[in-house]
This record gives structure tokens, C-alpha cells and sequence, in this order.
């Protein structure tokens, strides 16, 4: 009997156009700063764990989807993000 490579039906060129990282880092830090918070009070204002907050904030991970979309809104319009959460 003759053995032959099977080659694998997972194709990681296939997936890996689907799950692009974004290309601009967001500075989590300095985000925190303008609002002059502490970690403790800008995570627990905007539903984070402080841990992910210094893994952002270290570089060592990078907010990704809606969480990148609600940084985003934080930096762009804080004001408006701030009453929405006060509303809730």
C-alpha cells in the first residue's frame, strides 16, 4: 500500500482576507488623558476592565470592532458619549 500527503482542506490564505486588522492604532492612552481620568475611573465609566484597558493602553492588544467604533466616538465627541451614559 502506498501512502500519499493528503493536503489540508483549511486554507489559511482564504480566511485571511476576512479578518483584516485596522491599519490605524488608536491611542487608548492618550484618549484617558484628554478626559484627565484614571484607569480605574475611564474603565469603569465606559464598561472596560481595567486589565484589557492596560493591555490597549501597553500596546500589546488593540481594540477591535464595536469597541474600536465606541473609542472612536469617545475621542471625537466625548461630550455627547459621556451624556449619552448618563442617560442610560
Amino acid at each position: 500500500m502506498r501512502w500519499e500527503r493528503i493536503s489540508p482542506t483549511y486554507d489559511h490564505r482564504a480566511t485571511s482576507r476576512l479578518h483584516k486588522r485596522p491599519k490605524n492604532k488608536i491611542d487608548v492612552r492618550a484618549i484617558r488623558v484628554d478626559l484627565d481620568m484614571t484607569q480605574e475611573e475611564f474603565a469603569g465609566r465606559c464598561g472596560f476592565s481595567v486589565n484589557t484597558l492596560c493591555h490597549w493602553e501597553q500596546g500589546s492588544r488593540q481594540p477591535e470592532g464595536p469597541t474600536r467604533a465606541y473609542l472612536l466616538a469617545i475621542e471625537r465627541a466625548p461630550k455627547a458619549v459621556q451624556k449619552a451614559l448618563q442617560a442610560v
